[in-house]
C-alpha cells in the first residue's frame, strides 16, 4: 500500500498509491482515444485526451516526508507545504466501522493562522506508519 523509505538522513517518506477509481477512467480514456484517433486520424483530440489522462493521474499522487524537524506535504500537482513538526497542534483519527483508521486530519498553526489542516486518507497510504513517524520525532503532539 505504501513505499516507506527510512534512509541515512533519518527521514520517512510515504508515497500514495493510485486507487483503482483513478486507473479505470484513465484506462478507458486512453483506449477510446486510441480507437478514435485510429478511426478518424484526428491526432489533436488524441493528444488532448492524453494530456487529460496525465493530469488526472498526477492529481491523485501525493508524497509525505517527515524529517526530525519538518513535515512536507507535496501533491503531484500544486504547491508543496512545509512546516515544522512543532507547529502540529493536533492529529485527529477518523475510524472505520471495523476499528481501523480510515484517515487522519493533521491540524497545524502557521503564523497567526491556527486552524490549518489537511486530511491524509488511508486508502492510498498507510496512515498508521505516518502517525508512528510523527510520534517518533514529535511525541508531544496530541492524537485523538
Amino acid at each position: 500500500c505504501i513505499n516507506q523509505i527510512r534512509n541515512k538522513m533519518e527521514k520517512y517518506e510515504f508515497r500514495t498509491k493510485q486507487p483503482l477509481w483513478v486507473w479505470i477512467p484513465i484506462s478507458f480514456i486512453l483506449i477510446f482515444a486510441t480507437v478514435y484517433v485510429g478511426m478518424t486520424k484526428k491526432y489533436e483530440l488524441g493528444i488532448m485526451w492524453l494530456i487529460y489522462a496525465i493530469i488526472t493521474f498526477l492529481a491523485g499522487h501525493f508524497t509525505y516526508t517527515i524529517t526530525p524537524n519538518s513535515f512536507i506535504y507535496k501533491p503531484g500537482l500544486g504547491k508543496t507545504r512545509k512546516f515544522p513538526l512543532t507547529n502540529i497542534t493536533e492529529i485527529e483519527r477518523k475510524m472505520a466501522k471495523n476499528a481501523e483508521i480510515r484517515s487522519i486530519i493533521v491540524r497545524y498553526s502557521d503564523g497567526k493562522m491556527h486552524h490549518n489542516f489537511f486530511e491524509i486518507k488511508g486508502h492510498t497510504v498507510d496512515v498508521n506508519a505516518i502517525l508512528n513517524a510523527i510520534q517518533d520525532y514529535h511525541p508531544a503532539v496530541p492524537i485523538r
